[in-house]
């Protein structure tokens, strides 16, 4: 809770570059320490698969993580801004188009897209690495999406409504403890709620003070 360590770049391998020259915690770690860290934040979710001998994967953190984001957008839909990492649309004169930084969240969604802040020179040289390896996987799926269009009006096996079963006996509305901060009152939506990252996102949404009304689907 005391501990925040700013992670931008991308979402897989070296793209992910934690920034631990931001933290002060971190400052009487050794060039190699930090370097090791570095690698176990880009291998965690391999980690968690092979603690589990591959009978899982990094479930619930990925559920946390999901329910942190959620909670910043909703804090700032209710006039709480609020500050995570993001990977968002980048301005025209960065050096990529998409990438992940600190996203401070307003009443209109994105208020502000912040800098990377001041890098170590081990980090200057991973960011060289990252945005290489970053700039190829957006070109690709730029170009993807340039030459795929993907329509549920053209799917081979539309969707049969015939198959929906009778709805479900309405749950009963779940009792939000008194909070003496600001808080909103929003309907969230839950897809893939079944699933094993879905499961603990819902229960941590339903946990939100912001959320009135949480559907899931599946």
């Amino acid at each position: 809770e005391t501990i925040d360590v700013p992670v931008v770049g991308g979402h897989a391998g070296a793209t992910i570059l934690p920034l631990f020259s931001q933290v002060p915690a971190c400052r009487g770690m050794s060039a190699a320490e930090l370097e090791a860290m570095d690698k176990h934040v880009q291998d965690a979710g391999t980690d968690v698969v092979n603690a589990k001998g591959g009978k899982g994967s990094a479930t619930l953190s990925m559920a946390y993580a999901g329910a942190k984001f959620g909670n910043a957008v909703l804090c700032g839909l209710a006039g709480i801004e609020t500050t995570e990492c993001a990977y968002v649309t980048r301005g025209a004169q960065e050096e990529l188009p998409y990438m992940a930084s600190k996203v401070t969240f307003g009443i209109g969604g994105v208020k502000d897209v912040h800098g990377f802040g001041p890098l170590s020179d081990y980090e200057k040289e991973r960011m060289a690495e990252c945005l290489k390896q970053l700039k190829d996987e957006i070109d690709a799926g730029l170009s993807y999406a340039a030459q795929n269009e993907l329509s549920i009006e053209k799917a081979t096996n539309p969707w049969d409504a015939s198959s929906i079963p009778a709805k479900p006996s309405a749950p009963p509305q779940p009792k939000l403890a008194p909070s003496s901060k600001k808080t909103g009152n929003f309907k969230v939506c839950v897809c893939g709620g079944a699933g094993g990252i879905g499961q603990p996102l819902c229960l941590l949404m339903a946990q939100n003070p912001h959320v009135s009304e949480l559907c899931v689907f599946d």
